[in-house]
């Protein structure tokens, strides 16, 4: 096994540990060993990215398509400039965010391109799950932006910007409570370049500035 392959097997592991909720055994898959179906047992998904922790709410997985928010509609109240920048802001890096992590997973099942079809169903499995922070993070923030931005007076103006501040401060204690979960992506030795950690942190703070 190669320096780099080991490397990578490595990674997976600490991926799979980090959203399968497996504190002590790799999975075998991911070390050179037997695969995930071969009978042994992980641990439960803890309440993350891989499940549906805000059931009904903006996190959740099964209510929030990975899409680019809608386009904005007419604008009905002034000084929309600063708005106008945290929509787009916001827009591009979930943009950003959804087009690396699709980039990630096809490298990451192109680098194990040859494994037993058993074991490729399970890596798929795992890695597939890594768009469960695209999920999360929704187009809803930039949704209530653009209600904002079209609002015909100010009492429904005031109402979308409030709901625009709950949706974000669910937003920013999400990307902290994933902060290791980033790292990892982050770190990945696919050669795909992804700085989600950052990029993420930097929108929401762009959004924050305007809201606050």
């Amino acid at each position: 096994m190669s320096d780099l392959e080991d490397a990578r097997r490595q990674w997976l592991a600490e991926l799979a540990r980090l959203v399968g909720g497996d504190k002590t055994t790799p999975p075998a898959v991911l070390t050179g060993g037997a695969s995930f179906a071969s009978g042994a047992t992980t641990a439960a998904s803890p309440p993350d990215l891989m499940t549906d922790p805000y059931p009904g709410s903006v996190f959740s997985n099964q209510m929030s398509p990975i899409s680019p928010a809608s386009t904005a509609g007419p604008t009905s109240v002034s000084a929309q400039t600063p708005l106008d920048g945290a929509i787009s802001a916001w827009t591009q890096v979930r943009s950003r965010m959804t087009t690396s992590l699709g980039q990630l997973e096809s490298a990451i099942l192109a680098a194990f391109v040859g494994e037993a079809p058993t074991l490729i169903t399970d890596l798929q499995r795992k890695v597939t799950k890594v768009s469960g922070l695209a999920h999360a993070l929704d187009p809803s923030l930039a949704d209530a932006l653009n209600k904002a931005k079209s609002a015909g007076d100010s009492a429904a103006h005031a109402k979308a910007l409030s709901a625009a501040r709950v949706i974000l401060e669910k937003f920013r204690n999400y990307v902290k409570a994933q902060e290791k979960f980033l790292s990892q992506i982050d770190a990945n030795p696919f050669g795909v370049k992804t700085n989600l950690k950052q990029e993420l942190s930097s929108g929401l703070d762009q959004v924050s500035k305007v809201l606050h």
